[in-house]
């Protein structure tokens, strides 16, 4: 062993003795391998980046119960979260004066009926070129109108043709193609003229009779000497009522009374902030975390974006700029550790984490220095 002086003794032994401690390399050696354990994990190991939003449980498959006629409802079905079947019996409606509804429907499919056939009219006039209507009758005066100002809008086309002179164009150096495709810029307008007034009278005339379809439906529905309409369920689902509704109450036409969610096809809507949206993308994948449902014993929902609305919505009450997306589930339970299911339902709420990107840990504490690779 080696002998100091006392005086000698100033600094550390471990620098000045030949022959360090044991120790010392086996502590280097773990430090190194724990290094080189850390680097290799950080490669390994992905952070994903994510969007976070509050959604909603919705049903793809929403309907609106309600009554197409006024009257006092009985045998009333309608119960909050009551499950039904597709055509199951919710209620009948007792209205004394389905009579003189049909009645008002049938008077208002004569007035249909009588516009469809002016209309017809007018789409043979317009085709053969003439003018079949009385400008001195109250109703007709307006087909004889239309096709007035479509010949008159035509005439001053014309007039702007027979007013070209060729001589004179050509004197200035136009070609005869030239001048021929200066008159088709008139002819054109004029076919368009017509084609616009025949394109607007076939549009009408086909509002008419999708009308018309809906009113005989009505009437069909209407028997003779009826006075009760029953209401059904038409899709299977779980009923959420929108007012209280019992035996005994008179219920309005087309107010809808309670709607129906089908169980199956559900989905969650999120709202992304307008600072978000150019990192989101349909298809990004999606993690779920159900409000209410510890996320260590019931663990999260995977699913996907699936729609995203094309253009922002604005909140009056904030001036909160965001986009309304749709997030589809995997499924549509979730499952404790003892195997218990939790089903979704409309009006769950959940936070929706959207994982748009994924950086490996080495190279994120890389970029965090300043380091790029």
């Amino acid at each position: 062993m080696k002998i100091y002086h006392y005086s000698d003794l100033k600094d550390s032994r471990i620098m000045y003795d030949r022959n360090p401690p044991v120790l010392f390399p086996i502590i280097v050696l773990l430090v190194l391998v724990l290094v080189i354990v850390l680097i290799f994990l950080s490669i390994r190991t992905d952070k994903t980046y994510v969007v976070k939003g509050q959604g909603m449980v919705q049903s793809n498959e929403l309907r609106y119960i309600m009554s197409e006629f006024s009257g006092e409802i009985m045998n009333c079905a309608i119960e909050e979260n009551k499950e039904v079947q597709t055509g199951e019996i919710l209620g009948v409606v007792n209205s004394p004066d389905l009579a003189l509804q049909k009645q008002q429907i049938e008077g208002q499919i004569a007035i249909t009926d009588n516009r469809i056939q002016l209309l017809s009219r007018l789409e043979s006039n317009l085709k053969y070129g003439t003018n079949t209507f009385d400008p001195n009758d109250s109703v007709e005066a307006e087909f004889y109108n239309r096709i007035a100002v479509m010949d008159s809008s035509q005439a001053e086309q014309q007039l702007s043709i027979d007013q070209i002179n060729d001589e004179l164009m050509k004197k200035q150096g136009m070609t005869d193609e030239q001048i021929q495709q200066y008159k088709d810029t008139y002819l054109n307008k004029q076919q368009q003229i017509f084609d616009q007034t025949l394109a607007e009278a076939t549009k009408e005339k086909a509002q008419y009779q999708a009308e018309r379809d809906k009113l005989q439906v009505q009437s069909d529905t209407l028997e003779t000497g009826k006075n009760e309409y029953t209401i059904t369920a038409p899709i299977t689902g779980v009923l959420h009522t929108t007012i209280p509704v019992a035996d005994g109450m008179v219920i309005q036409a087309g107010s809808a009374i309670a709607t129906l969610s089908g169980k199956d096809n559900l989905y969650f809507e999120t709202s992304i902030s307008s600072s978000d949206r150019s990192k989101i993308d349909i298809g990004d994948p999606v993690e779920i975390a159900v409000n209410g449902l510890l996320e260590t014993e019931f663990g999260t929902l995977k699913g996907k974006v699936t729609d995203i609305d094309a253009d922002a919505t604005i909140q009056e009450k904030d001036g909160n700029i965001y986009f309304k997306a749709k997030v589809q589930p995997d499924a549509n339970c979730l499952f404790d550790k003892k195997n218990q299911p939790v089903y979704l339902t409309s009006g769950m709420t959940a936070e929706v984490r959207v994982k748009y990107d994924k950086i490996s840990y080495y190279n994120y504490f890389l970029d965090a220095l300043g380091i790029r690779v």
